[in-house]
C-alpha cells in the first residue's frame, strides 16, 4: 500500500486496519472503525489485473473487487467495514474486519511464542502453527480475527464456497482447522495446494500462481544506489505493463508479487501458472533491459512462496 495519510491520526493509512497502537500484546487489544472518517481516495496501482477479485493491500489488508464486494456484503458488513476507493479508474472496497472472536483452545494449540509472561491469563501470539478450534464458538461467523493474532483475518468455509460458487478470482485459501494434530497448517498448505481459481493460459486453465519466475538483477555494490532504485522501480512498471490482461477472458501470463534485495543482487518476484510462457512472454524484453550485466531469468514449476 502506498504510503497514504492516516485516516485515525496515526502514522500510515495501512495502521488504521490494526489494533490501537501498543495494545498488540494485550489480550483486550481493539479496534478503531474508520469509515466515520473515511474519505474515497485513488490508490496507484499497476500491478491489479482486471480478473483479480481480491487484490489486497500490502498484502495484508483485504480488498475486494465492486462485483465481489456487491455479492458478499451480506457477510461481510455485518462483521466489519467496506470502504471504497479507486485504483485505475477500477472500483475497489477495502475491508476493516471489526469482529473479534474467541475460538481457540490456547491449551492444545501449538504457538511458536505466547506473548503474555503470565500462564495464568489468555495470551496473544507472535504466531500459531497449529490450531485447534473450539467448534461450538464458529456458529454463526463467517470473517472475523481471532484474539490471539490481531494481524489475521479468517474466514470459515461459509465464505469460502460463497468464493467458490460466484466464480470470484483472486483468492487462494490456507486451511488451519481441522488438520492432524502437529501438522503445521503451512507445511499442510504446500502439500496440497488448495485453489479456487484458474487463469486463461495458452495450455488451458490453470492456477495463476501453479508457478514462478525470478529475474536476478547484480547490483554494483551490496547496497542498492538511488540511481539503481529508479532504474529497478522503472523495469517493474515496464513487466507490468508488459503482463497487463485488458479483459477477463484474455490469456494471463503471470505478475509481479515484489522484489527481494540482498548479498549485492535485486530478484524480481512474479508468480505465473506456466513459468516457460512467461519466460516467452518476456524474453526479448529481459534481452533489451538496460542493465549491466545482462539480468537472468530463473524458471520454477513450483510456487514463489516454496523458493524464498
Amino acid at each position: 500500500m502506498p504510503r497514504l495519510p492516516s485516516f485515525l491520526g496515526r502514522g500510515r493509512l495501512f495502521d488504521d486496519f490494526f489494533e490501537t497502537p501498543g495494545t498488540r500484546e494485550d489480550w483486550n487489544w481493539s479496534l478503531t472503525p474508520i469509515k466515520p472518517y473515511w474519505v474515497p481516495i485513488e490508490i496507484e496501482s499497476n500491478q491489479v489485473v482486471d480478473f483479480n477479485d481480491f487484490p489486497c493491500l500490502s498484502l495484508l489488508v483485504p480488498a475486494f473487487s465492486k462485483r465481489c464486494a456487491d455479492c458478499l456484503r451480506d457477510i461481510l458488513e455485518p462483521c466489519g467495514e467496506l470502504l471504497p476507493f479507486t485504483s485505475d479508474g477500477k472500483d475497489y472496497y477495502a475491508y476493516n474486519c471489526l469482529k473479534i472472536a474467541e475460538v481457540l483452545d490456547q491449551e492444545k494449540s501449538i504457538s511458536r511464542s505466547w506473548l503474555s509472561l503470565d500462564g495464568s491469563k489468555p495470551s496473544t501470539a507472535s504466531g500459531i502453527n497449529w490450531f485447534s478450534i473450539i467448534p461450538e464458538r464458529l456458529e454463526g461467523l463467517s470473517i472475523f480475527r481471532m484474539r490471539e493474532l490481531s494481524t489475521s483475518v479468517f474466514v470459515t468455509s461459509q465464505f469460502a464456497e460463497r468464493v467458490e460458487e460466484n466464480g470470484f478470482n483472486g483468492f487462494d485459501f490456507y486451511k488451519i482447522w481441522p488438520l492432524p494434530e502437529g501438522v503445521h497448517y503451512l507445511e499442510f498448505h504446500k502439500s496440497q495446494r488448495q485453489k479456487l481459481g484458474l487463469v486463461r493460459t495458452s495450455q488451458g486453465l490453470l492456477p495463476d500462481k501453479g508457478h514462478s519466475l525470478i529475474i536476478s538483477l547484480i547490483l554494483k555494490s551490496n547496497r542498492m544506489s538511488n540511481d539503481e532504485k529508479r532504474k529497478i522501480a522503472r523495469i517493474q512498471d515496464e513487466l507490468n505493463a508488459l503482463l497487463f490482461s485488458p479483459r477477463i477472458d484474455s490469456l494471463f501470463y503471470g505478475s509481479v508479487e515484489g522484489r527481494k534485495t540482498g548479498n549485492g543482487v535485486t530478484k524480481i518476484i512474479l508468480s505465473c501458472p506456466d513459468s516457460n510462457a512467461l519466460y516467452e512472454k518476456i524474453r526479448s524484453w529481459l534481452n533489451r533491459l538496460d542493465w549491466d550485466p545482462v539480468p537472468v531469468a530463473h524458471l520454477f514449476n513450483v510456487p514463489y512462496d516454496e523458493i524464498l
